[in-house]
């Protein structure tokens, strides 16, 4: 969380401290634990069963609905400042939280094949499918729509990393591609975009 911090323990119970941190009595006596994560006044935890649980700030993912409590299949899980993410074994995902990233474009719900829910920056999300494709949702400015139908259309992305309010994509050509907020990444100086021959791309807050 932007101000606490939640730690697993060996017997699978979670723990929290910082502010508006304490978790709420039901999800303390789980012994099952085993994955854990935060943003700006929730947290998300996993346990053994595949199932989620949440406390924290409601409005912005600390209350699961309960279409989703009822999963047991969930892969890995993400959060921007307003909403989370989850991928499902099955290769579907789902989002809640405030509408800006909370709630997924008919498109991206409709899908069975995204193999990874790659990151996740202030404002949005991205995740990769089976064919190779890069999909985005969330506010605008922080890259939730990709706007850019060359990138949309590739099927060689092979890793996608952010910054504070934009992403980048590493393709199997060596080539990068970026979208989001200009000012932190979101475009790519032509001599860079030329190039065949990057090998791994990291972001920081506002630079790739």
């Amino acid at each position: 969380g932007k101000s606490a911090f939640a730690g697993i323990k060996n017997t699978g119970q979670v723990v929290a401290w910082g502010q508006g941190s304490e978790v709420p009595e039901s999800i303390g006596a789980l012994r099952d634990i085993v994955q854990c994560v935060g943003s700006d006044g929730v947290f998300v935890a996993r346990r053994e069963t595949g199932h989620l649980v949440a406390w924290g700030k409601p409005d912005t993912g600390g209350t699961l609905p309960p279409e989703i409590a009822m999963l047991s299949d969930f892969k890995t899980f993400l959060g921007t400042q307003y909403a989370f993410a989850a991928l499902r074994a099955k290769g579907s995902l789902v989002a809640w939280g405030r509408s800006t990233g909370g709630t997924l474009p008919a498109p991206i719900a409709s899908l069975t094949d995204v193999n990874e829910l790659c990151c996740a920056n202030q404002f949005a999300f991205a995740a990769t499918r089976s064919t190779g494709q890069v999909v985005a949702w969330g506010h605008q400015m922080g890259g939730g729509t990709i706007g850019n139908p060359e990138i949309e259309a590739r099927t060689d992305i092979e890793v996608v990393c952010c910054t504070f309010s934009a992403f980048a994509a590493l393709c199997t050509n060596g080539q990068v591609v970026a979208w989001g907020d200009g000012s932190a990444g979101g475009e790519i100086p032509a001599d860079i975009a030329q190039r065949r021959d990057i090998v791994q791309v990291v972001g920081s807050s506002a630079a790739f």
